[in-house]
């Protein structure tokens, strides 16, 4: 009993001295061989910490990175302002800040819905319908479709819609709206866009954007997913988070991300595969 008891206390007493931050793995030689497997649990989980640890440390610095830019240019464009005499000068600078803050505010978003959905590991257990989101996100995109003469539509099985048996309806939501908003910056004017939704043979729901767009070059099509990246030929007024952030939920509820060419290898085809309903025996 001593051979047992006596290296759990050295053990727990060495843990009890570590600080917070110290994530390094536990030294294994000194414990009774029953206890190894419980030490590299341990230390398993310790390393998988540290990695959280450091994806949020670099999200941090580059979400900071981003930020300060936008914001000594409000307050620049603000001190422009309050220094401008002439009333019509005032306002055309007070539109411009208007500009500004509203592009701030959109990076600010931007940055918040990764954050949330880089830490969700349990989305709420929830029956999410995809024809119905689909259908209202499509609605809300229509306007601005149309500003850009895009036809932008829904196919969808409405015989035998698919629905999500365990998911987050905001973050399902918030990752359609993504791909969406990205297939419409890059789809040029008189383009198509067609959200797809549908089962595959497998009953795997699925979603599909598809666009008439310049498409994505193969060895671009891994990194357009990671934060803040931007191609050569990236739209303006993009943020390089939207599809960062479409990865994180598709984590968070298990889908699979394949990006590909439309018909005639034109145009981009962003999917997301749902994994298959548990059927009960």
């Amino acid at each position: 009993l001593t051979y047992v008891i006596a290296p759990m206390r050295r053990l727990k007493s060495a843990i009890d001295r570590r600080d917070s931050l110290d994530l390094t793995p536990i030294d294994p030689v000194q414990a009774p061989e029953e206890m190894q497997p419980l030490i590299e649990s341990v230390n398993a989980l310790l390393a998988r910490v540290e990695d959280n640890f450091e994806v949020q440390r670099r999200f941090i610095a580059d979400a900071a990175h981003q930020l300060r830019t936008p914001l000594a240019g409000l307050q620049s464009q603000t001190e422009l302002a309050l220094a401008e005499r002439d009333p019509e000068a005032m306002r055309n600078a007070l539109r411009r800040l208007e500009q500004a803050t509203g592009r701030t505010i959109h990076l600010a978003n931007r940055l918040l819905a990764l954050a949330r959905a880089g830490t969700v590991h349990a989305p709420d257990h929830v029956p999410v319908a995809l024809l119905p989101l689909a259908r209202d996100i499509v609605g809300e995109f229509v306007p601005r479709a149309m500003e850009r003469d895009i036809d932008l539509g829904l196919d969808a099985d409405t015989i035998d819609p698919p629905t999500l048996e365990r998911a987050d309806p905001l973050l399902i939501r918030e990752m359609v709206s993504n791909l969406v908003d990205n297939a419409l910056r890059y789809t040029p004017r008189g383009g198509v866009i067609t959200v797809v939704v549908r089962r595959t043979l497998g009953t795997s729901p699925e979603i599909d954007v598809v666009d008439s767009g310049p498409g994505i070059a193969l060895e671009e099509r891994e990194r357009v997913f990671d934060p803040f990246y931007r191609g050569s030929d990236a739209a303006p007024g993009g943020t390089g988070l939207g599809l960062a952030i479409v990865r994180a939920i598709a984590n968070a509820h298990h889908a699979q991300i394949h990006v590909g060419s439309g018909e005639d290898g034109k145009g981009t085809v962003i999917r997301i595969t749902f994994p298959a309903p548990v059927r009960e025996a």
